[in-house]
């Protein structure tokens, strides 16, 4: 008798693919995730930790059961702090705070780090390749998008940047008419200035014109 064999396969279904997006460190702070996936995802029990820049781990928020993510949509933790998760309609929040030379992970209820990302200088960080650089007052920390999609290579300097960045996002046009606008009303000797020797130029082609020369 020849005996039969079995094969059994355990399909498994595959981990959620979850990326964080944007991170706001000074004042009040907020992390902003995306789920890239065409389904809906319950991330009740899901984790947001942070480790400073000694390496010292502890937890932002524990998302509470009935926690989701909508398939091309997003999910906001934000620091309760001058009701700032009101302001801008964060879907849970702590009064945790983060801040320069720490690093934050998204974290399942399985204990996998989906998402990670690290900034500035600390020790045994969560990170993914090269920390980029600590943001100043004025920037926040953004993943690189390009064609609607955003750049995920599993190297932190890579795929974040800090925006809005060296360079301004005001248009010449209204750089220039802000400038111009704000120079008016701080400088009214240049207004004169500026009137007195239009006012001689004015004179002279008049001159010019009525008797030929100066």
């Amino acid at each position: 008798m020849i005996p039969i064999i079995l094969i059994t396969t355990m399909v498994l279904s595959p981990t959620p693919v979850l990326i964080i997006t944007e991170v706001q460190v000074h004042g009040e702070s907020h992390i902003k995730i995306f789920n890239p996936g065409t389904e809906d995802l319950d991330i009740s029990g899901f984790r947001l930790r942070k480790k400073t820049a000694s390496g010292r781990e502890s937890s932002i928020r524990v998302f509470p059961k009935g926690s989701a993510i909508t398939a091309g949509g997003y999910f906001t933790w934000a620091n309760s702090k001058n009701n700032h998760h009101l302001k801008i309609e964060a879907d849970v929040w702590s009064k945790t705070e983060i801040s320069n030379n720490n690093s934050i992970a998204l974290v399942s209820p399985e204990g996998d780090i989906l998402d990670s990302v690290a900034w500035g200088k600390g020790e045994n960080q969560f990170l993914s390749g090269e920390p980029i650089p600590n943001p100043s007052k004025d920037q926040i920390i953004k993943r690189i998008s390009s064609d609607e999609k955003y750049q995920i290579t599993g190297d932190n300097l890579n795929d974040f940047e800090l925006y809005p960045g060296i360079k301004s996002d005001i248009s010449e046009s209204k750089f220039i008419k802000t400038w111009a606008g704000e120079s008016s009303k701080t400088s009214p000797i240049i207004i004169g200035i500026s009137i007195a020797i239009l006012s001689s130029i004015s004179i002279l082609i008049l001159r010019r014109a009525i008797y030929g020369r100066a």
